[in-house]
């Protein structure tokens, strides 16, 4: 199994997987408990796959949030110059 392979998994069951630092947070239903078992396993691997995902939706959100300040300035520029 990959780091991947087990992250979609422990999401398919209703578990959730965070980081906080350099921690790997994880909430799991009952019958997961074993998963955890590979989860500690395959730590550096999960961490990695887990950081990266984390990165990509940050750079999104700000692209969405550059695009939206962008578009409100556009807006206002031309609101005043429309008002002249």
């Amino acid at each position: 199994m990959t780091a991947p392979e087990l992250i979609r998994e422990i999401e398919s069951v209703g578990g959730v997987l965070t980081l906080k630092g350099a921690r790997i947070r994880y909430k799991l239903p009952e019958d997961a408990s074993p998963m955890v078992e590979l989860l500690r396993q395959y730590r550096d691997e999960v961490f990695n796959v887990l950081r990266e995902r984390e990165r990509a939706e940050r750079c999104y959100i700000h692209q969405v949030q550059t695009t939206w300040w962008v578009r409100s300035e556009e807006r206002r520029v031309g609101k005043e110059c429309r008002s002249r």
